[in-house]
């Protein structure tokens, strides 16, 4: 190291003395620039990795040698891969299916483009998303089982924890992957076996490490081989020899016999990494009693489950909804988009009707379009479909929340949907289970639709290309229709909740305890927010001098209510459009702790519940209802400067 920096001092010093030509100058300088970048890369902190060498790794650099030697064992797309994938459903190991004592090479490629498995010359995935991917093969068959891919250490470890032990695991990365350097992090390194990563907490929390990293390691049992690799735009391949174990034993031979068994069997056999599925001692349960709800007066009405190749999202959705006791198993249907293998095997295993279907697109447009078309063609005599996206959260009166209002869709031609999911539905927010809401915005999700508004809108106007589904639908309901959601959502979005703020604690209903639907208060709704309006308190003022001055008011304002009639605060906007209203709605929920999306719009009016008061929002002149006498001058953008990017502040959420 020392004579490194001798080296550099003596170049510069000699290249810079008077009369050398230009050119030589610049030669010699970038002949330094290189010895110094080098000396740095020597200096860089140590982040905890540590480099792993074995007899069978090899590194490469990115490009066409990467391509060509993946080339060899399967077909890749230019650039690193676009997701292809393909199960190896016949056993590697003969004809007879019997392993013996036959070995498998497993090969896998990690870095910063791309990552790929191979068994035996056969490519099963390559993949280009970023994050920690973790493949699970049948130790007996050499059969892909599962893949999963996860953005840091502390997530693999329910996986780890509930895989069958003697799995085959290999895990690799691509791009970056987060430390946090947490105990569940410690456990997952501690169950992988790895030597590579010190089990000690990174200087910061939350750390972004960018290395390559491929382990093969047997679940619960031991590390087979390791890789690990700190330099950046490098690509690793690790190949070794993996010997096959016989599987002549059944799975789990404690289990009673009984046709759940049979089917668990089957289902474990192929698929790995679902919660306790394939656990011996104590299986998740996969038969559920129901009792269906009693749809006599709204007839047949199908709940369809939407979901793509998300095979972990969709069994969480799917037991989540079948723990519910109302549920009809009979109208319970799932559209599956893309024939993949593990979504099938779900459905199977719950024995739960299904289609599948040709994935021409990708986007959730078309995945709605399917939903529909499928359900109202499998239940014809169905007046109203329930469709529910696959990453969601079922509260137990899920189906009762819509029993007791599917009459009020039947009764108001103008009641566009009802939806049962509330983005702002947060723990700081009203709890109250029958207060219904209106909005001119649809609430996917959850959603109940008419057959005649299929029929006679959406079917025939439905674009070809790609749209904003939100956005069109919301055109095709028009400024006279709405839709209705809970003021507590009856979903609960777990994809969506991994990406949000701490501050911002998603509620829903957790309990199927009985409660009732004001109707009278759905028929005059307009009327009951006039009146709130009338008897609110200007809060004009207090929000224009900022976040945190609001948030006291309000908190006090609430502290001095007597009764038991929750105070209304009123805030007057000047929004000549949507756009507008959207950007002072931002400064609103940043305030007061809400989703930034202007989803509660209703005729220019945002209503928000909170646990102790009201929250008014109207947006002038989109708003048609009148103010009360006496009401402060409507605030602009100008007015919440404090509220942009460059001074937002944050406060406790009001309660």
């Amino acid at each position: 190291m020392n004579m490194q920096r001798f080296i550099i001092s003596r170049i510069v010093c000699v290249s810079l003395r008077p009369g050398r030509p230009t050119k030589t100058k610049l030669i010699v300088l970038t002949a330094a620039a290189l010895l110094v970048s080098n000396l740095l890369l020597n200096l860089l902190p140590d982040l905890g990795l540590s480099s792993i060498r074995s007899k069978s790794a090899t590194e490469v650099s990115i490009g066409a040698e990467d391509l060509a030697a993946l080339k060899e064992v399967g077909d890749i797309s230019a650039g690193g891969g676009g997701g292809r994938y393909r199960r190896i459903s016949q056993h590697l190991s003969g004809s007879d299916g019997s392993s013996g004592d036959r070995s498998v090479t497993v090969t896998a490629w990690s870095g910063c483009q791309f990552t790929a498995l191979a068994i035996d010359d056969v490519l099963l995935v390559n993949q280009s998303t970023q994050g920690l991917h973790i493949f699970i093969v049948n130790q007996a068959t050499a059969s892909l089982m599962g893949h999963q891919v996860f953005s840091s250490l502390d997530e693999l470890k329910p996986l780890l924890t509930s895989v069958t032990a003697g799995r085959l695991l290999i895990l690799t990365s691509v791009q970056k992957f987060r430390r946090t350097g947490s105990a569940d992090e410690a456990a997952a390194l501690r169950l992988l076996g790895s030597s590579g990563f010190q089990i000690v907490s990174p200087k910061k929390p939350d750390m972004e490490v960018t290395a390559s990293w491929v382990l093969i390691a047997f679940a619960k049992i031991g590390r087979i081989d390791e890789q690990l690799m700190q330099s950046r735009g490098r690509q690793l391949r690790l190949s070794t020899q993996v010997r096959l174990v016989s599987e002549d034993d059944p799975i789990c031979p404690s289990w009673p016999p009984s046709e759940d068994t049979t089917r668990r069997r089957r289902f474990c056999q192929l698929a790995e990494g679902f919660n306790n599925v394939c656990d011996c001692s104590t299986p998740a349960a996969i038969s559920f009693q129901s009792r269906p709800a009693p749809w006599s007066t709204h007839g047949v009405v199908p709940l369809t489950v939407l979901s793509s190749n998300q095979p972990q999202f969709l069994f969480r959705t799917l037991s989540s909804l079948l723990s519910i006791q109302s549920l009809n198993v009979s109208q319970t249907h799932v559209m599956l988009r893309g024939f993949f293998e593990e979504p099938r095997l779900i459905c199977d295993l719950l024995k739960l009707a299904y289609t599948q279907r040709k994935q021409v697109s990708a986007s959730l447009a078309n995945l709605y379009r399917l939903g529909m078309a499928d359900s109202f063609h499998l239940f014809p005599t169905a007046s109203f479909v329930i469709l529910l996206e696959g990453d969601v959260d079922s509260s137990p009166d899920l189906v009762e929340f819509f029993n007791r209002t599917l009459p009020l869709m039947r009764r108001d031609p103008n009641l566009f949907c009802i939806g049962a999911w509330n983005d702002q539905s947060f723990t700081h927010t009203s709890q109250e289970p029958g207060l219904l809401l209106r909005t001119q915005q649809v609430p996917l999700k959850a959603v109940a639709i008419r057959r005649t508004t299929w029929e006679s809108q959406l079917n025939e106007q439905w674009p070809e290309g790609p749209i904003d589904l939100a956005s069109w639908l919301g055109r095709v309901m028009g400024p006279r229709r709405y839709c209705l959601r809970p003021a507590l959502s009856r979903a609960f979005v777990y994809s969506q909740s991994l990406r949000l703020i701490d501050r911002l604690r998603p509620a829903y209903r957790t309990e199927s305890a009985s409660f009732c639907i004001d109707e009278e208060a759905h028929s005059n709704y307009d009327s009951r927010l006039q009146g709130l309006i009338d008897s609110s308190v200007g809060f004009n003022s207090h929000f224009a001098r900022g976040c945190q001055s609001a948030v006291l008011a309000a908190t006090s304002l609430a502290s001095r209510t007597v009764n038991s009639t929750l105070p209304s605060l009123l805030i007057s906007a000047r929004a000549s459009n949507i756009r507008v209203a959207q950007q002072f709605w931002t400064r609103v929920a940043r305030c007061f702790s809400l989703n930034a999306g202007l989803t509660c719009l209703y005729k220019g009016t945002c209503q928000i519940n909170f646990q102790r008061f009201i929250l008014l929002v109207l947006f002038r002149p989109l708003a048609p209802f009148r103010l009360p006498p006496g009401s402060e001058p409507d605030l602009t953008i100008q007015n919440v400067s404090w509220g942009s990017r460059k001074h937002r502040r944050h406060s406790r959420s009001p309660t």
